[in-house]
């Protein structure tokens, strides 16, 4: 079974792409008007804010998911919940936290449906509007379940700004910045935890003992969709969106205005980056909808998920848009994220304001490694980022385990709290969780939409992102009971988990470094023989002379 397996992998991808005679020359090598540093030059700086403007709603998902982390450190969050220092109730506990997954999940295929038809902009629109009211309803709740109501809208609004805001990332970026951007993307989390995490200790500091101890981290909350709204009217759309809708003239001039400094109105002067990035969209979605096209021909009643699982290049894309889902919620982050004030008081961190400030330094220390890992993804590779994340991850559960049981063990029989032990344990949380952020925080979602073709991108993200918010619900259940009937066992139960992650990226995740042009992943990462996106490209980097297009109404540009 497993020879059939690694036999479909071989034939469904190159693991790792060399540059050859045969291998078409890089979309960057083509002349572009926009040369200089990004922040001085009068296209690609406007652009990059806008692009920036994205990254808000990484924020806000940070926010809304690290929020009960800081809110079971407040006394009057945790009477409002009959929490006691020494006793949780993990099915209240874990259903609050799951509270998102169970509004995200039912609506990330709608989601996907929105943002193909209606355009990511709309769907980012609806996102932030129903993250803005839930915000502001949970703000005022009264009581547990209106609190859990509150957090379920929240989680509605989070599934549509997920689907939109990194497709849009990576649909807009200029392409010397399109690998970065998208890796940067998720990084932000850490901002939103960041920002949590401080909102929790200054009530914690200034209303310990009454509502506004928790209102306050939720009044915060409402800054970040409000600030979304306030700007959304400078976010682009995507122009390969406006290209699959009919609406070139109005692509061509997006990516001239933003991806070069020619603007001028009929102007026969044209940039021959720009004029590649359009051909190449266009035609990858003439072809991607033909061949869709022709399959509905054959087959009436053939949908676009059907193509997820039609043939093995495609299954192979589902595989690591399902398994990358699996791998984030499994590594034993949600213990610590989630779970971080038990975590603590098991080992003697009894102190509210010390583990309210271990959860601020460990949220920026997070937010250091994932820009650290953005960074070096760019430079030794995605693949090299999986595999070093997954092994220190590996070596580091091993430590927390070994360490948490021999912790319990001599509490058990001197009765005292080991206070080596203790700092041992939190120190193998921050290295534990530097290995996740240089790694898995920043590829979950630039790797998946890098992997993915236009008409599958926005429904292979909604995959990913439903099965994120799925497999998370069900750990943050079972890690609410796991830490009280297994204890140190459940570490153990990771660290084989995260043996079988590794072996999975080494045998099936492909490297994507390098692709500067989303066009080109398809035909040169995996070899699908339907897209033909070079053709036309000249040898020497150059547009061939039928690729030149003449002025007229077809080339009309944004004026400045």
């Amino acid at each position: 079974m497993f020879c059939e397996f690694w036999r479909r992998v071989k034939y469904s991808i190159k693991l790792d792409v060399k540059n050859d005679a045969s291998t078409p020359k890089s979309i960057l090598t083509y002349p572009n008007a926009s040369v200089g540093v990004w922040w001085i030059d009068p296209a690609l700086r406007p652009l990059n804010f806008r692009v920036g403007i994205l990254f808000l709603a990484a924020v806000a998902n940070g926010y809304s998911s690290s929020l009960i982390t800081g809110l079971m450190i407040i006394q009057s969050w945790r009477v409002l919940f009959g929490i006691t220092i020494d006793h949780y109730n993990p099915k209240l506990i874990s259903f609050t936290i799951a509270a998102l997954v169970f509004g995200g999940v039912p609506f990330f295929i709608a989601a996907s449906y929105i943002s193909d038809r209606l355009g990511r902009r709309f769907c980012l629109c609806i996102g932030i509007w129903i993250m803005l009211v839930g915000s502001i309803a949970q703000c005022i709740a009264k009581g547990i379940e209106a609190f859990i109501v509150c957090r379920v809208m929240i989680g509605i609004g989070l599934a549509f700004n997920q689907i939109s805001a990194p497709t849009l990332v990576i649909e807009t970026a200029h392409p010397r910045h399109r690998e970065e951007m998208i890796v940067l993307y998720n990084v932000f989390w850490y901002f939103g935890a960041a920002l949590a995490a401080i909102a929790s200790l200054v009530a914690l500091k200034t209303h310990a003992a009454d509502d506004w101890g928790w209102r306050i981290p939720c009044i915060v909350q409402v800054v970040i969709p409000f600030i979304q709204l306030i700007t959304f009217p400078l976010v682009l759309e995507s122009p390969r969106y406006l290209v699959a809708a009919g609406r070139r003239i109005a692509a061509e001039a997006m990516l001239y205005k933003y991806h070069s400094v020619i603007r001028r109105k009929d102007s026969q002067a044209i940039d021959p980056l720009v004029e590649e990035e359009i051909r190449r969209m266009s035609q990858a979605i003439t072809q991607e909808r033909n061949l869709l096209a022709a399959k509905k021909a054959a087959n009436p009643s053939y949908s676009v998920w059907r193509e997820f699982l039609s043939g093995n290049r495609n299954r192979h894309r589902t595989f690591i848009c399902i398994i990358v889902g699996i791998m984030i919620q499994l590594t034993g982050n949600g213990v610590i994220s989630f779970y971080l004030f038990p975590m603590l008081n098991s080992v003697g961190v009894s102190s509210h304001l010390v583990a309210a400030a271990i959860n601020v330094g460990l949220q920026f220390y997070n937010l250091f490694w994932g820009s650290m890992g953005a960074h070096f993804s760019l430079k030794y590779g995605r693949r090299a980022l999986w595999l070093t994340s997954a092994i220190g991850m590996f070596l580091s559960m091993i430590g927390l385990g070994a360490s948490a049981a021999t912790y319990l063990g001599e509490f058990h029989d001197t009765g005292r709290k080991s206070v080596v032990h203790g700092g041992i344990q939190i120190a193998l949380i921050f290295i534990f969780y530097g290995f996740y952020s240089i790694g898995f925080t920043p590829l979950q979602v630039g790797y998946v939409e890098e992997v993915l073709p236009y008409h599958l991108r926005a429904k292979g993200v909604a995959l990913n992102w439903f099965v994120v918010f799925l497999v998370g619900g069900g750990t943050q259940i079972a890690n609410a009971y796991g830490l009280v009937k297994l204890t140190w066992r459940l570490y153990f139960i990771y660290t084989s988990l995260l043996a079988l992650w590794n072996a999975v990226i080494y045998f099936t995740f492909p490297e994507t470094k390098g692709f500067s042009c989303l066009e080109d992943i398809p035909k040169l990462l995996f070899q699908d023989p339907e897209y033909t996106v070079n053709q036309g490209i000249a040898t020497d980097g150059g547009l061939q002379a039928n690729d030149i297009p003449t002025a007229g109404p077809s080339n009309t540009r944004e004026p400045t």
